[in-house]
């Protein structure tokens, strides 16, 4: 993720974003899942590029069953709001989720 950064190919962060949401929610870390997934939303919106319709769908398995989850759904409250510079540091340093 840091390289796409560093040669500015911030599509491809979308998918490393929706990625690492995946891997949240497969761990059962909902709040986490809904602030990246959040995150790789803002991206698309941000870039006018949403996902490629099926790669999105893979995410969406994943992600839809969690909508009623109330951490999940603070998560993405959180998510909305977060920077993509201030998220990409955030995901370098590893910071864990509040309990």
């Amino acid at each position: 993720m840091e390289m796409c950064r560093r040669l500015g190919n911030e599509r491809v962060e979308i998918y490393c974003v929706a990625g690492l949401a995946c891997v949240s929610a497969l761990q059962r870390d909902t709040y986490s899942a809904g602030r990246l997934w959040a995150m790789a939303e803002g991206l698309e919106a941000r870039l006018g590029t949403p996902m490629v319709g099926a790669e999105r769908a893979q995410y969406e398995r994943i992600m839809i069953p969690l909508q009623d989850d109330q951490a999940f759904r603070s998560g993405e409250e959180s998510g909305r709001e977060v920077d993509l510079g201030d998220a990409l540091r955030e995901l370098l340093t590893a910071s864990p989720a509040p309990s």
